[in-house]
This record gives C-alpha cells, structure tokens and sequence, in this order.
C-alpha cells in the first residue's frame, strides 16, 4: 500500500469492517511490555483493512503487526509514564465519532441497521478501544506534537514521490451553511409540556417508562432502547438536564423540565460515583405551519440580502444563525478527521451531498428544512463557495493537504527513532509460527 496515499487521503474505517469474521480459538500473538496482542485482535485490524483494499500480501498483514506493535509499545509507555485520559474526553471522541457515521449512514436508524445492534451496545463494545487510542494519541502530542514543517520541507517531500505515485483527489467543494432553529409558540410548548406530564403520570401510576418511550419519545437514538441514554457524566450533558438527573435517587423520576431539546422527564437506573445511567421521554413541541412560515420568510429575506450581494455569507451566519453547532468557521464545512475545508462528496452527510449536487459555484440554495446532529427540524441556506474538478495530486491546489502529509510523514520519522530507542529497553515476545513475520529488530534485542 502506498504510504503516501494513506498520509494523503486521511482513511475513516468503516466500523462495520470485518465484523462477521468467524470466531476463532484465540492465543497470544505478541507481547511487548504489560500489552499483549491476540490472534482476534490482529485478525480484526487486518479484516478491515482488507475490507477497504482487497485481500492483502503476508508483507502487508506483517507490517500492519508491526504498526499494531508500535501501538502497543505506546500504550504501554503512555500507562508507565502516567498519562491521564479522562472519561469526559473518551465520550467526547465517541460522540464525535457517532455523528460522524450516523450523517454517512443517513441517520441513526440507518446506522443501527447497519450495525445489527444499538448505538448503545457499540459504543459500549468500542469505549475501551477509544480510550488506550486516546492514551496513545496523547503520548504522541506530549512527544512529537510540536513538529512543523517549513515550504521547503513540503515541497522536498512532494518532489519525492514518483509522478506516476501521485494519487487522485475526487472533486471537491467549500460548502457552508446558515442555519436557523425555530422558535416554538407558548401553545406549542404547552402542549408539549401538558403531553410530557400526562406520560409522566402514567408510568407514576404503573405503566412502563420503557414502552411509552418506545413509543412516545422524540429522541430517536434512546426512544428505541426504552429511553436508555449511554452512561454520562458531569458537563456532558445540557445544565437543565444535568442537574435534574444528580438530583435523582435510584429509580426515582424527575419532574418535567425544558432543554433547548424540548420537554423531558428522567428516571435514574443507577450512579455509580459521578457516572450516571438513565433513561428519558422527549416530547418535543410541534411547529406550527404559521411557525414554519415566518421561519422560511425570515431566511427568504437573508437569502435575497445575499443574491443582491448586500451583505456576506460570513457576516449573514455571525448576524442571523442562532445555532452554535454550526456557527463556526463563518459556517463553512470542514472534514471532522483532517480539519481541511475541502470535502469531497463521500465525506458529506447525504442531505448536503444531494443538495450541492445542483448547485454552481458562487450559489445560495433557496432555503429548506433540513434534520439536524441532534434529529431535530432546522432550516437552512447552503453556500457552495468552490468546486476543484478531480485531479492528480499537485502543489498548486493540495497545497493544506500535502503540508498535513509532510507534517505526518515527518512526524513518522521521529516516531521511528522513538520506537528504536524505547523497545531496547521493552521485553517483546513474538509468536514466530503465525503469519511467519520476520521482526528480527524487535526480537533479537530482546530475546
């Protein structure tokens, strides 16, 4: 595999890859310090990788042992020297990942179906894996985080790769968005309020709060569990939410409360210190079509300000969107992985995809409701700013991405030099008889 095109296109690895591998006996392949890697461990790494490549050659599933290896000699040093991740930084990588492939699956159902199981039971099934790739991930900052690379390293290090390696960028598009959420009438928030209150009176006097959420709950990814929200903990959660639910005893039900969300009622399955484990009913207000009507004319008015070059993209998101998720960056779209504001069309959630699929450069789409991270209704005007035709890799127009690919190639270097240094100093066992990969530097210094 071409080194340069993994450091160049940043790969997100489906996590449905290699996930009907048949089971197997396990045994320990390696053992590098306190970490050991399984038979199961490795085969899984080398499933996904073959699902995005293609069966591989025994020196690719070698190398991808060794890579492993090199993690593990991380992560064993990350625990030696005391490295702290916290659990709000693990949710937090979670999350981010959650929204990430629920916008490429189409949404939660979507995902879940793909999945075969709950976002509940995987994030569960993945928090451990996150949290040692969160220790490695800080070992790195704290040892190589600093390293930059100058034009001229840059450009050395594109100049060094044969043009007939260079790969093949997709099209890609600047996209922003101005977003609008709507604002709900007293009656409409009365009777969200007055419909949270009756449910909550029913389960008080013995109905089941798992299947009214089932039915009755407007959040669609804890509605189909019963209303079972993840495991959370302090500051991940909204305030109003926040302090109803640590003010519960077990098996005790909140009161009705308002979030930016909509109404909520919260039954506490257990605490366990800090972390909490509880389930909830949503019932979010109804727009009115009255509602919904004002909302498209307020941004009917934003969009004729921009098509008559009145006023900005980036001055109409600062002045009207009222939506901080996506206020940011003048609103314009950036790659969650890369940071890089170029996405090519596979990287975007299918609405937007669809959306700028009939738009020119220089164009505002007329607004249009649109789903939200959070499953509720916004309204939005989408900007396509540029398109970059698909071509070869060149300075010219890659220029953010090539300095990203050098930054990482030289970051690799130092992570190399590293890893010579440490393992001297790092029992290393391999078992010789599976794969039959040749690792003489790391088992000739310590056997």
């Amino acid at each position: 595999m071409q080194k340069f095109y993994n450091l160049l296109i940043i790969l997100v690895l489906s996590p449905l890859a290699g996930m009907s591998q048949q089971q197997i006996v396990d045994e320990v392949v390696c053992v590098v310090g306190e970490k050991i890697i399984s038979r199961s461990e490795l085969d899984f790494e080398i499933s996904q990788a073959e699902a995005q490549f293609g069966t591989l050659e025994k020196m690719d599933k070698c190398e991808m042992m060794e890579n492993l290896m090199v993690k593990k000699l991380m992560l064993n040093q990350a625990e030696k020297d005391s490295v702290e991740v916290t659990d709000d930084e693990v949710e937090a990588e979670i999350d981010k990942r959650m929204r990430y492939f629920t916008s490429q699956a189409g949404g939660i159902d979507n995902f879940e179906k793909y999945l075969g199981k709950s976002i509940v039971e995987y994030k569960n099934e993945i928090r451990t894996k996150i949290k040692d790739q969160k220790l490695v991930s800080t070992l790195e900052n704290t040892l190589f985080g600093d390293i930059k690379v100058s034009h001229r390293e840059v450009k050395k290090y594109f100049d060094s790769i044969p043009s007939d390696s260079l790969p093949k960028i997709d099209a890609e598009y600047e996209v922003g968005q101005l977003v609008l959420k709507p604002t709900y009438s007293k009656v409409a928030k009365y009777y969200a309020f007055r419909t949270a209150q009756r449910l909550r009176e029913r389960i008080i006097n013995g109905e089941s709060f798992e299947m009214l959420a089932r039915v009755y709950s407007g959040d669609p990814g804890s509605g189909k569990e019963g209303g079972l929200l993840p495991e959370f903990g302090r500051g991940e959660m909204v305030p109003e939410f926040e302090l109803a639910a640590y003010s519960l005893k077990k098996d005790s039900i909140s009161q009705v409360f308002w979030t930016e969300f909509g109404y909520h009622f919260i039954k506490l399955d257990k605490r366990l210190g800090d972390k909490i484990t509880a389930r909830h009913i949503l019932i979010k207000p109804i727009l009115t079509s009255e509602e919904e009507s004002n909302l498209l004319k307020k941004m009917d008015s934003i969009h004729k300000q921009l098509m008559n070059k009145e006023i900005t993209f980036c001055k109409a998101v600062s002045i009207y969107g009222n939506d901080d998720i996506y206020n940011t960056n003048c609103g314009m779209l950036s790659d969650p992985y890369t940071g890089l504001m170029k996405l090519s069309i596979s990287s975007m959630e299918p609405q937007t995809a669809q959306q700028i699929s009939n738009m020119t450069p220089g164009e505002y789409a007329k607004p249009a409701p649109f789903y939200k991270q959070d499953g509720s209704v916004g309204v939005r005007i989408v900007y396509l700013k540029s398109e970059t035709a698909a071509h070869v890799a060149n300075m010219k127009q890659d220029y953010p991405r090539i300095q990203l690919a050098a930054q990482e190639a030289k970051k690799n270097d130092e992570i190399d030099l590293w890893v010579k240094k440490t393992r001297k100093t790092t029992y290393t066992n391999v078992n010789s008889d599976y794969l039959g990969c040749k690792l003489s530097d790391w088992t000739d210094i310590s056997n």
